[in-house]
């Protein structure tokens, strides 16, 4: 794997994704630097590096520096090349000193001097309070030149980043790197033939026979536990779709019908059984998504059955569920 590849990944997952707005980085007023921000970053970056290092075959290192002008340096390498990330966090205090701006030059020249690459500063300030001398600094820095490549995260990006969970860092990392992988394609084909519910209940079917080697299901398995993936879509308002828009998705994928549900997908994974009031799953049927999923059990043995459930869903369906997401109307 290619380092840029990994680069333009991390530059993604901090930029990328909704910003929160302007009011709400006023919960930066009360972080500290060390005592409230460097544990969440220190974390989150750690989870990331070490799920990227499940993929390819590209090593990282992760340091807790607070010097040299960088407050967590990241470094990734394979065979053949070499790569330095270094982070610095800005908080609401560090802005509020008189010469913030100046201080903040000298780190980012003491961070190319210790061979940095890249070089992130993530703002963690209140907009409402600081967003002209943001602005003012960020003019200032754009016209400046510096030895690396120097990223700016504003606090609504920063903000909405501490807000993404393991599932949604997981999914971004791996929509990133197995965008070309064989078997998630073919997994992700196995659920295109159903709707969300239906999808919903065959992830569930798959994570019970593989955690617990269960094959037989109740009615009410099915159609509780195997429906929380995709409980909150019932909510979605039909009115906001175009019946006659083939762009877009079918109405049908988003309104629960639980005997139709049940009727779609006998005979595709499951079957009925003569002898009890049960469904069997059928195995040799979903061998691809089987595959998918003991792959992402070996690589995150921590992440909680739940968890993983919601990213295999959220990861395979994510284009069909982009959809849903701006038209939930609860």
């Amino acid at each position: 794997m290619n380092l840029s590849v990994e680069r333009d990944l991390i530059f993604s997952i901090l930029a990328g994704g909704c910003p929160v707005d302007d009011d709400e980085t006023e919960r930066f007023n009360s972080l500290k630097h060390d005592k409230d921000l460097l544990p969440v970053f220190n974390q989150k970056f750690n989870f990331i590096i070490q799920s990227c290092g499940k993929y390819g075959n590209i090593s990282h290192e992760i340091q807790g520096m607070n010097d040299k002008g960088v407050d967590i340096l990241i470094t990734y390498y394979n065979d053949y090349d070499r790569s330095k990330i270094g982070i610095q966090v800005k908080s609401f205090d560090d802005m509020n000193q008189t010469e913030w701006l100046k201080t903040l030059k000298a780190q980012i020249i003491d961070a190319s001097q210790s061979g940095c690459d890249d070089y992130y500063i993530l703002y963690c300030t209140d907009l409402k309070q600081h967003k002209k001398k943001l602005n003012y600094a960020l003019a200032d820095l754009s016209n400046s030149k510096f030895p690396m490549k120097v990223h700016h995260v504003v606090p609504n990006q920063v903000l909405s980043f501490m807000n993404k969970s393991q599932v949604d860092l997981l999914t971004e990392i791996s929509l990133g790197l197995r965008w070309d992988d064989y078997v998630k394609d073919e997994a992700s084909e196995s659920l295109r033939k159903l709707n969300l519910h239906g999808a919903s209940i065959l992830i569930y079917v798959v994570f019970e026979f593989l955690s617990y080697g269960k094959s037989q299901f109740t009615i009410e398995d099915l159609l509780y536990d195997g429906l929380d993936l995709a409980s909150e879509y019932q909510h979605v308002s039909v009115e906001f779709f175009d019946i006659d828009d083939e762009s877009t998705v079918n109405v049908e994928e988003f309104i629960i019908d639980e005997a139709a549900t049940i009727d779609l997908i006998t005979g595709m994974f499951l079957n009925t059984s003569f002898d009890s009031e049960c469904y069997e799953f059928i195995p040799s049927t979903e061998i691809a998504l089987l595959a998918f999923i003991s792959d992402i059990m070996v690589k995150s043995p921590s992440m909680s059955m739940q968890n993983a459930q919601s990213f295999v869903f959220n990861f395979l369906l994510h284009e069909r569920l982009k959809i849903a997401n701006k038209h939930l109307c609860i």
